[in-house]
Parts: C-alpha cells; structure tokens; sequence
C-alpha cells in the first residue's frame, strides 16, 4: 500500500515540474491527473502560446504551413505529457483533453483500452473546429515514445482501432473511423495503416473512400460481431432511393437504411456482408415491389391479415411498377420509431388517395396491419375499412 502511495506521489511531482504546476489536490487517481496550468516562462507555455497564435490566422479546412507548425508544437506538448506518463500510466492519456483546455488549446483522444500503449489524438483549431486539423497517432517501442502525423483531409470525431497480428512483418494493424461533413451529412470513413517490423512508422493500406466506400452519409462503429478480440467495422448508412417514390426530403421523412459488416483481411478491409435494416417502410416497399412483380404469395407474407391483400387489389398496386407512383410524408407526430406510415398514391386517371399503413412488430419482424384510406379529393375523408375489416379507429 505505502508503495502504491509512493509511486503515484513520484507521477504527480513529474507532471507538476513537466507543466509548472503549483500545489496540487490530491483527488481521485493518481493516474488521472487533473488539468494543469503552467508557469508562463516555461516551454509548454511558449509552444502553446505560439500554436494558439498561429492557429489564429487559419481560413480553411485545408493544412497551411502555418497550421502544421501549429499542430507540430502540440505534438510536442502531448509527446512531453505522454513521457511523464510513461508506457505503464497510458491509461490515463485522456486526460491530455484537459491539459490542451488549460492551455485554451483543442484536441480529441481515442484509445481502446485493450491496447492503451496505442492513441490517437486530434488536434483542432481551438479558434474554429471547423478549421483545419491533423491526428496524430502515438505508441510506443519499447519505452521509446513515437508520433506520427496523419491528415484526415478534414475528417472529426476519429476512433481508433488496433489490432495485434502475431506477424514480424506487421506486427499491429490500425483502423481509423471517422466522419465527413457535419450533423445527418455526415458520412463515415475508414483509414487502415500497418506497422513496419520495426515498429517505428505505419504505412497506409486503405485511405477513405479512394480504396474503400463505407456507403455514404450514416454512422459507424467498431463491434466485435464474433467476440474473438478482433471487432468488425459495421456501418449503417442511407439506402439508395426506392424509385416507386418521390424522394421526401425533410428529416423525419421515410426512408431506407443499409448495414454493412466489413471484416478484416491481409489486403485490410472488405464488405463481408450487406443488408437492409428492417423497419416498416422497408416492409412497405418490399410489399410493393413483390406486388409490382405479381408475386402475391411473397407479398401476402408480408402482412398481418388478408383484408390488406384485398386493400392492395383494389387500388391497383399488382402488376405496377410505375416509378414516383408514391410519395411518403414525414411520420405522424415526428415520431422516430414509428409503427405507421402516411403516404399519397397517385394513379393516372384517378384521384390522388391518401393512405396510412400501420404495421405490428413480430419477434423483430415488421408486417403490415392495416392499410387506411384517410381521404381522396373526391370523397369525404373516412376511415375506409372494407366490409368485414375489423375496426379502423385512428
């Protein structure tokens, strides 16, 4: 126990004459130091004045000269830190997070607790995230602390994985997941990197969309699907438009998801496995392509009782496949889970009907329930149950 205290006091008196600490209370872990402010003549000072100087006159996502010198000084300031650490206290690199802050610097750490010896930090322009930045990924040989420095061409929130190999050649491999572009435009990209033997640089394998498609604006994460250490990529990303329909634009509008698994190989990482996340709308237009194809056995399969087979007949959704025939509305109540679905249909020579589909959950699979015509602009609106369908209440 005495020795426990001893080491921890030994770690915290580093870091205080690394940064310039003053008095520091002791409270929670000794291996999780809190924010330090340093003395202003000391060098952590001067690199993070200089930096913050530099970053000042930054205008673009785009690296300048001044931004790399600028993330070059706080890559000095991180690699001093992780030294006071040392190999064995690298759990505790995110608190480097509050330590840039102190400095009124910005930066974002990543690191798998499996493999803590290994991090990646983002540095961004304190002045305007939206600026410039450059990642930096750190680890160690030996005792011998090493960076290097890896531009995400304006990509945030990065998430790093690394993967022990058991190979000399290539003893750790290293993915990278992070996003393009900001809120629902946002699109997941992966960069993939394999140590030398040496363990004293990483080479590219994959970079971005260039060597792999991730499958456009959505979200990922690293899951390990088969629970062997060794996490899969999973992305769930917008489907590609169902041309039956007019696209509907506004957030809450429809729509279809894809998930994919892409799983690790000796070329890095391949599509191991695509499908099309379930939900109502998914239902809906599968139930619609299968009538457009006549296949009615299918499509009935897809429902809850045979009153929405009859529904289906009598408007005239067996045999069509004519495109933009459907145009979805944004869910009742902008509902993000929901169990119905609005929609108008128009049929050449028809009036224009407005129907609501509402579907019911079995076991994790979506069948539709009913189909209600709400109104038609020559008929009164109306519940529009046929005769012998059970009640049709809102």
């Amino acid at each position: 126990m005495k020795r426990t205290v001893f080491a921890g006091a030994l770690l915290l008196s580093a870091l205080g004459l690394l940064l310039g600490a003053g008095a520091v209370r002791a409270q929670g872990s000794a291996l999780a130091p809190k924010p330090w402010r340093p003395a202003g003549g000391d060098s952590v000072s001067v690199w993070a004045s200089e930096a913050r100087a530099l970053l000042l006159g930054s205008q673009s996502d785009v690296l300048s000269a001044d931004d790399l010198r600028a993330f070059g000084l706080q890559d000095r300031i991180a690699r001093a830190y992780f030294r006071s650490l040392g190999r064995r206290g690298m759990r505790a690199a995110s608190s480097l997070e509050n330590v840039l802050d102190t400095l009124k610097l910005s930066g974002r750490v990543s690191q798998k607790q499996e493999f803590p010896t290994f991090v990646l930090v983002q540095f961004l322009n304190p002045h305007l995230e939206s600026r410039a930045s450059l990642a930096y990924l750190y680890w160690f040989r030996g005792d011998e602390l090493r960076s290097q420095p890896i531009d995400l061409k304006g990509g945030r929130n990065a998430d790093l994985q690394v993967f022990w190999t058991g190979s000399e050649t290539a003893p750790y491999e290293a993915g990278i997941l992070h996003y393009k572009g900001q809120g629902v435009e946002s699109a997941p990209e992966l960069y993939a990197f394999r140590m030398l033997p040496k363990a004293d640089a990483w080479i590219p394998v994959q970079v971005g969309d260039a060597d792999i498609r991730l499958g456009g604006k959505g979200s990922g994460a690293w899951v390990d699907i088969d629970r062997d250490a060794n996490p899969e990529l999973v992305t769930w990303t917008d489907g590609l438009p169902d041309t039956l329909f007019i696209p509907c634009t506004e957030a809450t509008c429809p729509r279809l998801t894809t998930q994919r698994v892409f799983v690790r190989g000796r070329e890095g990482f391949r599509l191991y496995e695509q499908r099309t996340v379930a939900s109502p709308y998914a239902t809906l237009v599968l139930f619609l392509r299968a009538l457009g194809r006549n296949e009615e056995a299918f499509a009935r399969t897809l429902t809850q009782h045979a009153q929405v087979m009859v529904r289906a007949q009598e408007l005239g959704w067996v045999g069509l496949r004519r495109g933009r025939a459907f145009a979805a509305m944004p869910t009742p109540g902008n509902t993000r889970w929901p169990d119905r679905l609005r929609f108008n249909y128009a049929a050449p020579g028809r009036p224009t009907t407005f129907i609501e589909a509402r579907f019911v959950n079995l076991e994790g699979h979506w069948f539709i329930d009913e189909l209600l015509i709400l109104s038609q602009p020559s008929a009164p609106a109306r519940g529009g149950s046929i005769p012998g369908e059970r009640g049709t209440g809102p």
